[in-house]
């Protein structure tokens, strides 16, 4: 039997591979490195075998790759940990597919930091090593991995070292990756990734939502929501201290929260991306006597989709999840800055917010405004097929021939 190893990123990774594992079980086993405890958690809670990475007792990819012998490895290329196994793939001819969890856009549009930023990011990056054990183990895996393939000199080092420093991902060579459609193919393109590297799948994710029933009176009575009120669902992204300060964090939040308490017909719901932390969300309501709903892993996506009629977002992939159930989606980005993935507006297939003043509007005309919500939907049929491709419930199998087609 043949052996898959992978190495989540996040729970939406987790989620997808479980998702392909049927497509697989006859013909490969998957062996999981787990880098975090939630991602363990994440792992045990899906049956999914896993060590963690401490338990290999080195510091070196390339020593654990000989150890498991894996026929193909599945790895994110985002972050010191993730690349160090991508390098040691590559150094031992191994194959190395990315499944794409989420939207992608043309990162290398974005990496163009100034002086004193990266200076910033090097401060940041130095502090990180020397107080974070968790920062500190992920960076001795990758020096210690490219010391060993290249015995290269501290300044092709360096080179490669500030790339960790950007604040999006550059592609890793060697990785083929699965994406969700057209427009992400494009954009790999765009960053240099060979065309025959890259597969258009569609999401394993997207599967479970198109085949799922939901009795949508059921679920809102289960959790608290008043049916005669239009609901806002809030999804949130793990950008703090990442893309955005605590001002422009707090700026985004406090505007939708306000924009939907000021809208009497209205009531807003939160759900909080698996990787934020609760405690520091609950601490934001309680300190401005916010009383919403707010959910993480207490309740299902799809299940609070299912209930909404209106999705507010910054370019969470979440926006399109809601459009395959066909409801209204605003986009808010207050912090002045270029979005990253501006698509869901350019498309007409989201409302733009851009000022606080905006985004009560926006959201009064995402669920009252019967034309703007007729114009959303018809634009929203043709930015999915761009975006995910096939929506026939097939992309876990089309996923599981790639890897089944690269696998050695």
């Amino acid at each position: 039997m043949k052996k898959i190893l992978f190495i989540p990123l996040n729970s939406r990774e987790i989620q997808q591979i479980s998702l392909i594992n049927p497509f697989l079980k006859d013909e490969f086993l998957i062996q999981a490195i787990s880098f975090r405890d939630q991602e363990s958690q994440f792992l045990r809670n899906n049956n999914i075998a896993f060590k963690k990475a401490r338990d290999y007792k080195t510091f070196n990819a390339i020593e654990i790759l000989k150890e498991e012998k894996p026929n193909i490895v599945i790895a994110d290329f985002c972050g010191p940990f993730m690349n160090a196994f991508i390098m040691a793939a590559n150094h031992l001819n191994i194959p190395i597919l990315q499944i794409d969890d989420g939207i992608t856009a043309d990162y290398s549009a974005h990496n163009k930091n100034s002086f004193f930023a990266k200076i910033i990011r090097i401060i940041k990056t130095a502090f990180k090593f020397l107080f974070d054990a968790q920062k500190r183990t992920s960076y001795l895996f990758f020096y210690n991995t490219f010391f060993c393939i290249h015995k290269a000199s501290f300044k092709d080092f360096l080179k490669e070292f500030f790339k960790l420093l950007l604040p999006l991902p550059v592609y890793a060579p060697g990785v083929n990756i699965a994406v969700l459609g057209p427009f992400a193919k494009q954009a790999y393109i765009k960053m240099g990734v060979p065309e025959n590297m890259i597969f258009v799948t569609g999401q394993p994710r997207f599967d479970k939502l198109i085949h799922r029933q939901a009795n949508i009176q059921e679920i809102k009575t289960k959790i608290g929501i008043d049916s005669s009120k239009k609901t806002v669902l809030l999804a949130t992204q793990p950008l703090l201290g990442y893309l955005w300060d605590r001002k422009e964090w707090e700026d985004f939040n406090n505007a939708i929260i306000q924009a939907v308490t000021e809208i009497p017909q209205a009531q807003l719901i939160i759900k909080l991306h698996p990787e934020e932390k609760k405690e520091v969300f609950q601490e934001f309501l309680n300190q401005r006597n916010y009383n919403i709903k707010l959910f993480q892993h207490e309740a299902d996506l799809y299940d609070l989709l299912a209930c909404c009629d209106s999705l507010v977002t910054f370019n969470s992939t979440v926006a399109i999840e809601a459009m395959i159930l066909k409801k209204s989606v605003v986009a808010v980005n207050l912090t002045g800055k270029k979005d990253l993935f501006p698509y869901y507006s350019q498309s007409g297939s989201a409302l733009l917010a851009e000022t606080k003043e905006q985004v009560k509007e926006k959201i009064e005309k995402s669920l009252f405004d019967s034309q703007a919500i007729e114009e959303m939907q018809a634009n929203q049929k043709t930015f999915l097929y761009d975006q995910v491709y096939l929506l026939d419930g097939l992309a876990s199998q089309r996923v599981g021939e790639v890897i089944k087609k690269l696998a050695k």
